[in-house]
C-alpha cells in the first residue's frame, strides 16, 4: 500500500489530508484537487479564488 499527504494553510490553520492507494477517488487512478468537493478528493477552502474549482490532478 501507498499513501500520499497533502498540507496546506487555510488561513492560519494547517490542513491536511492522507490518501492511500487502496483509498477510492473520484475518478479512478486520480487525486483531483481543488475547491469543489464534489469534484475533487483533497478540497482547499480558498476564499480569495486563486484555487480553481478543480485546481490539479495527479
Amino acid at each position: 500500500m501507498h499513501k500520499i499527504t497533502f498540507e496546506w494553510m487555510e488561513g492560519n490553520q494547517i490542513r491536511s489530508r492522507t490518501i492511500s492507494s487502496d483509498e477510492q477517488t473520484i475518478v479512478a487512478n486520480k487525486i483531483r484537487i481543488g475547491r469543489d468537493s464534489s469534484l475533487c478528493d483533497v478540497v482547499v477552502g480558498d476564499p480569495t479564488n486563486q484555487v480553481s474549482r478543480l485546481h490539479a490532478e495527479i
